[in-house]
């Protein structure tokens, strides 16, 4: 220790922060961590003055070591360990505690509360004291424990979500206890700073209990990351902390679309501490994250809470650059690649006002490859997500009994694998057997008709439903900011056959931060006979408008436009539009009809057969300009069929509409 050069013996430190690593599982890895903590022992204590400076570069590689040092050692060194850990906290209680944005404390608090959890007494006692001091010193530095109270949170959420992660946390909630009861001495503003430390960690401890009960249930562990990081509304640093595990859930349930959304919120609340913390200009249009999240959080940091350095330690120009570019991996995965053009001209924004010429480039060249993979996608089958309406009735349930909720599911899901789905989540949460899970019909049920031993389920296939005439909306937009779902029904028999329209409303819209919504209200709508049969050739209309709505033959999707054309114009798949003209536009039927109704449907039928001609025109061509001879068997059929339907229901319609 001769030399005073600080980066040499910065060096130092690191090669012990590798020999750390080198050494382990080698019978002289003790032997060597033994050394390791007489070196540094040594070191802190001769150049104390040294380290005391606030950018030195030795303290930091001391703390690499440290940290490196804690993980499977025998007792005895961890004993040994925490006398280095006391002296340290000591010596430096100044940096630990009053350096802004530094990870001192964070490193410590990590250390004591893994092993306030240890099995070993002998170690908990030395971890509980180590806590307690930790939390006086703070006090007497800043008169407050507010860096320990925030760093042992942030500790132990690391703790609770590591992939290492215990389940059973009963010693750390003794050794909680214990350092409540050394509090017990103190004067009583110290007292009551410690217990509200120690009450906001076993509060954590109880959302981690409600967790490990539902872990087979990936969107109730959804609801509960959020609702603990919603609880942290005045602790910015926590909320990030839980929506980064609710992101790492998601990812893990491969919810890619949820997944990216929770990274492009956390994106937002870093922008929006440069926006109102530090009052600076920022790149980026706040208001674009809308166009990726639609419900994303805008205002995120209480305007009236004065916050600490700590909290927006995290909150820096490449760590929103990071979540954009997660964000985007994760939604390039879901296909969903006009939200993938959104975050690039985002980020071209961020790098063009910093003058990053070489991620601009980069970016821009990223920016074509998901326009050219839009484009693609747009030509080809695109297929977006399911949606279902589940309801769960039983005792059993408990607080879920009774209430509904709307599914966001993977395109290749259905009614069968939904169902099979929720059955398996059931049994794996309530540890029930497959035959205590009953699929109910999707009809009016009565409550106390069923057993209160058994789990029941509702499921029903849903589609988003939008006020305004879909035809408007191109297949992405009819799945992007919707909170309304429409199930659909058939009443009575025959001619009187009618149709039956219930529209959810849920909380939110989806694309949101978890894949299932509350329903919050319903509505009922009932359609006469000919309502029903206006309501059909006005939603084939549309679809037909849907699939005409191109620029050129190149955007013409032939499977999709054949397999509409098949449906509309041959009997023996579709016999509807014929048996709708013979029911109520036939001289005899007019008169005993509303005669605006039967001008709206006379109307809709008219424009069904203009579009039903165009698309077969159209098909022709595609087939002829793309060469596409694997289709004209199939066309010509569809072809003779449209002529035969064409003329049939011409003469049910009016002069002028013919």
């Amino acid at each position: 220790w001769d030399s005073c050069d600080a980066e040499r013996n910065a060096a130092f430190f690191k090669l012990l922060e590798m020999a750390s690593v080198a050494f382990k599982g080698h019978s002289l890895y003790t032997p060597c961590c033994f050394i390791m903590v007489d070196m540094i022992l040594d070191y802190i204590t001769t150049y104390e003055k040294n380290l005391q400076q606030p950018n030195n570069i030795e303290l930091p590689q001391i703390f690499a070591v440290l940290q490196q040092l804690q993980h499977n050692q025998t007792v005895g060194f961890v004993i040994a360990l925490y006398n280095l850990l006391a002296a340290i906290s000591k010596l430096y209680s100044k940096p630990i505690f009053c350096q802004p944005k530094s990870s001192y404390c964070g490193s410590l608090t990590y250390q004591v509360l893994f092993h306030c959890n240890s099995e070993k007494v002998s170690v908990r006692n030395k971890a509980c004291s180590l806590f307690y001091f930790l939390l006086r010193k703070n006090f007497e530095e800043t008169k407050d424990v507010e860096r320990m109270k925030l760093q042992s949170t942030i500790s132990l959420c690391k703790l609770l979500s590591c992939e290492q992660k215990v389940k059973g946390y009963s010693n750390l909630r003794n050794s909680l206890a214990v350092v409540r009861d050394y509090a017990q001495k103190e004067e009583d503003t110290l007292k009551e700073l410690i217990e509200s430390a120690v009450h906001q960690v076993s509060r954590l401890l109880r959302f981690n209990e409600q967790l490990a009960e539902n872990d087979q249930n990936p969107q109730v562990m959804a609801e509960l990351f959020l609702k603990i990081a919603h609880s942290y509304f005045h602790t910015p640093n926590l909320l990030m902390t839980w929506l980064e595990a609710l992101a790492a859930h998601h990812k893990k349930s491969e919810c890619w679309v949820e997944a990216a959304l929770v990274h492009a919120q956390l994106a937002c609340i870093q922008v929006e501490y440069f926006l109102r913390i530090q009052v600076h200009q920022f790149p980026v249009d706040f208001f674009s994250f809308r166009l990726v999240f639609p419900e994303c959080n805008l205002n995120s940091i209480p305007e009236d809470t004065i916050f600490s350095e700590d909290e927006f330690a995290n909150c820096t120009l490449e760590n929103i650059i990071t979540h954009i570019h997660t964000a985007i991996d994760l939604l390039k995965q879901a296909n969903q690649f006009e939200l993938v053009l959104v975050l690039y001209s985002m980020l071209s924004e961020i790098y063009m006002a910093h003058s990053m010429l070489a991620d601009l480039v980069e970016c821009l060249a990223q920016y074509s490859q998901a326009t050219t993979g839009l484009m693609k996608a747009n030509k080809d089958t695109r297929l977006f997500s399911t949606y279902f309406r589940v309801v769960f009735f039983g005792k059993m349930f408990g607080e879920e009994d009774g209430r509904q909720f709307i599914y966001r599911m993977a395109a290749k899901e259905n009614l069968m694998t939904v169902q099979q789905y929720l059955k398996n989540i059931v049994s794996k949460t309530y540890g029930a057997d497959e035959e205590k899970i009953e699929v109910l019909g999707n009809q009016a049920i009565d409550k106390a008709s069923l057993d209160p031993d058994t789990f029941y389920l509702q499921v029903a296939s849903v589609s988003p439903y939008h006020e305004e005439s879909e035809e408007k909306r191109s297949l992405f937009q009819v799945h992007f900011d919707v909170d309304k779902f429409l199930f659909e029904s058939s009443i009575g028999k025959g001619d009187q056959q009618s149709k039956k329209k219930t529209i959810f409303h849920v909380v939110h819209s989806f694309p949101y931060i978890n894949s299932r919504l509350e329903i919050t209200k319903t509505e009922e709508i009932i359609l006469t006979p000919l309502e029903s049969a206006i309501d059909l050739i006005e939603d084939r209309v549309g679809k037909f408008k849907a699939e005409l709505n191109v620029d050129s033959h190149h955007d013409v999707r032939i499977n999709q436009l054949q397999q509409l054309l098949q449906g509309s114009v041959v009997p023996m798949v579709h016999e509807g539009p014929l048996k709708i003209c013979e029911t109520y536009l036939s001289k005899e039927s007019r008169d005993n009809h509303p005669p605006e109704q039967i001008a709206q449907l006379e109307e809709a039928m008219s424009e069904f057969i203009k579009l039903c001609g165009f698309g077969v025109k159209l098909v022709n061509q595609v087939i002829e300009l793309r060469h596409l001879t694997e289709y004209e068997q199939f066309q010509d059929m569809i072809e003779k069929h449209y002529k035969i339907m064409r003329e049939k229901l011409r003469g049910f319609l009016s002069n002028e509409l013919q």
